[in-house]
C-alpha cells in the first residue's frame, strides 16, 4: 500500500527502529492457536507449518524488495541489522506478548538515554526472559513518583 511505503520512508529518514507485526495468523487452515506463538508453532502439523512459513516469507519478500532485511524475531541474531517481524493474531492474541516483548527490547537497546527518569520512580516487573540477539529483556510497569 502506498502510505505502508510512505511510512517506512520515513522511518528510514529517521532512522528509526520498527517492529513488522505480521497479523492473521489464525487464518492459516487447520492453525491451533494459543496464546504464545512460539508455543504454539512447534505443536503444528508440517502442512499448517508448511503453509503458514509460505504466507509468511511472502510478507518478508516485499519488505525485501524495499530493500529491508526481515526475518522472524525469534531467528534475529542482531537487531540493529534485521528488522523483526512478529507473527500474531489480534482476534485471539496470539503473539501479543511477544510483539510486547520485542517492541520492550527494542526500546532497551535503542532508546537507553530516553528511558531515565529524573524522578523517584516505582514498578512492577512483570517478565524477565532471555531473547536471542536482545538479551534479558524485562517487561515492565512503572509509574513515575513526585516527592511533595
Amino acid at each position: 500500500m502506498p502510505q505502508t511505503k510512505e511510512s517506512i520512508e520515513i522511518l528510514r529518514m529517521e532512522k528509526t527502529p520498527f517492529v513488522v507485526a505480521v497479523n492473521k495468523i489464525d487464518r492459516i487452515e487447520k492453525w491451533q492457536g494459543g496464546p504464545c506463538f512460539l508455543e504454539n508453532f512447534p505443536a503444528q502439523t508440517d502442512d499448517v507449518k508448511g503453509e503458514f512459513e509460505k504466507k509468511f516469507y511472502e510478507v518478508v519478500q516485499q519488505f525485501d524488495r524495499q530493500g529491508l532485511a526481515v526475518e522472524r524475531f525469534d531467528r534475529i541474531s542482531d537487531f540493529k541489522k534485521t528488522i523483526a517481524a512478529v507473527p500474531l493474531s489480534s482476534k485471539t492474541g496470539e503473539g501479543v506478548a511477544g510483539l510486547l516483548t520485542i517492541l520492550v527490547g527494542l526500546a532497551q537497546q535503542f532508546l537507553t538515554e530516553q528511558l531515565v527518569t529524573k524522578e523517584e520512580s516505582a514498578g512492577m516487573i512483570l517478565e524477565v526472559r532471555d531473547f536471542t540477539g536482545l538479551g534479558k529483556t524485562i517487561i515492565a510497569a512503572l509509574v513515575a513518583a513526585k516527592r511533595l
